[in-house]
């Protein structure tokens, strides 16, 4: 599928992939850059899917970059087996907004779409209290919703990082998160904890519609 999954990741998930309406936001906001250039992590993660009686486990590897403007690029690769199923790449305001994400199962023979945030309509950028991210979005090639979705979040406990993995310096706060569709319905609940020394959020619990995610992170590389 990729010739340079890399070179792809640099080109296609950066601020300029973005629409106009949201690269003027997010450049007009005056966002100050995270505090790395490169991060890897490792992840081990249940996944409950459907009527499933027990989880499923897949490893990852995932790379964060910086973009510039609070934003990150994100790629991870996931496998089963010690066999590769899925690639996925974001753009995100520090590892939790999304603005731009793509997923594609190993044996796709051709990309599937992209989903865009095409118009930002509210953008609270803090991390401590409650935060909302209103957005027209769409598929790459097809219509922008007529309505906004929403990503909110609201700040919770601060502890010890290490305790999610021990190379992880400084503290990390809990952000319990909601994905919100057109229609007001809630169709994702997520944590993460935000890692106060490096500006970016890991993902550690989803539940969604159709089940659920457990994420253990294995290792933490700044490189």
């Amino acid at each position: 599928m990729f010739k340079d999954r890399t070179a792809y990741f640099a080109q296609r998930f950066d601020t300029d992939a973005l629409s106009e309406d949201t690269k003027d936001a997010v450049i007009g906001a005056n966002l100050p850059p995270v505090s790395f250039g490169r991060i890897v992590v490792h992840t081990r993660d249940q996944i409950m899917i459907g009527n499933q009686t027990a989880p499923s486990t897949f490893t990852t590897d995932i790379t964060y970059e910086s973009a510039g403007h609070g934003l990150v690029r994100r790629m991870q690769s996931v496998q089963s087996n010690g066999f590769e199923i899925e690639t996925r790449f974001d753009l995100q305001y520090r590892g939790y907004v999304p603005f731009l994400t793509q997923e594609v199962p190993d044996n796709a023979v051709v990309l599937p779409p992209v989903m865009e945030s095409r118009k930002v309509i509210h953008f609270d950028a803090a991390t401590e209290g409650h935060s909302n991210f209103s957005y027209l979005y769409g598929a790459s090639g097809r219509p922008t919703s007529q309505s906004p979705s929403q990503f909110v979040c609201d700040s919770g406990r601060t502890y010890g990082a290490a305790q999610i993995n021990p190379a992880i310096s400084g503290e990390a706060l809990e952000l319990d998160c909601q994905a919100i569709n057109g229609n007001g319905v809630t169709f994702s609940k997520m944590t993460f904890a935000y890692l106060k020394a490096y500006g970016i959020a890991l993902p550690l619990h989803i539940r969604n519609t159709s089940g659920g995610f457990d994420s253990t992170i294995t290792g933490f590389t700044v490189q």
